[in-house]
């Protein structure tokens, strides 16, 4: 299972994605915004780091925000967490 975590956020842009989630939940927009990337791109990735398990979902009406979820073995186990920015 760590080969494929780390492989996943081996990638830059979901590095960076993941690393500002650590410190909170966001959404795309926020996102967008942080790392000058279009929004397509952040929603792909997005869309690949939730269907892996590192990124939990939360709707708020039409909106959704994007979180850590800290509970994925990824982080839990093969110490993931540790590899990103504070």
């Amino acid at each position: 299972m760590c080969v494929q975590c780390y492989k996943l956020a081996s990638d830059e842009a979901r590095h960076k994605i993941l690393t500002l989630l650590k410190g909170n939940a966001l959404n795309v927009s926020e996102i967008t915004e942080r790392l000058h990337v279009k929004q397509p791109k952040v929603s792909h990735h997005l869309k690949l780091l939730a269907k892996a398990g590192l990124v939990r979902i939360k709707k708020e009406g039409r909106m959704r925000r994007y979180a850590l979820e800290l509970d994925s073995e990824c982080f839990s186990e093969c110490g993931l967490l540790k590899g990103l920015k504070d």
